[in-house]
């Protein structure tokens, strides 16, 4: 089932956020699986040391998800509206 593009016809905008991400595969991996499956989305990485500055990003610009590696996987949880049970227990997420 094809998804529908945003309202100005741009790409549904996911991605991964941390620091370091040059070496991150997922980009290419995502890319190629929303090419195969004919999926208006885009996966990009967000590096970055500030995770202040990109939840505020992400939250502007509607980015439908995100992938979250270190070192910010605890300090983002300040940020979140809500959070699933077991990520309260475990005090960390990787997605959002």
């Amino acid at each position: 089932m094809k998804q529908s593009q945003s309202s100005n016809n741009s790409p549904i905008v996911c991605g991964s956020t941390g620091y370091p991400l040059t070496h991150s595969l997922s980009p290419a991996i995502h890319n190629a699986g929303y090419k195969a499956f004919g999926l208006p989305f885009v996966y990009l990485t967000f590096e970055s040391k500030d995770i202040s500055f990109v939840i505020k990003s992400m939250r502007e610009f509607g980015w439908r998800g995100l992938a979250v590696t270190m070192p910010h996987k605890i300090s983002v949880l300040k940020y979140l509206d809500t959070l699933d049970p077991l990520a309260k227990t475990i005090g960390a997420v990787n997605t959002i």
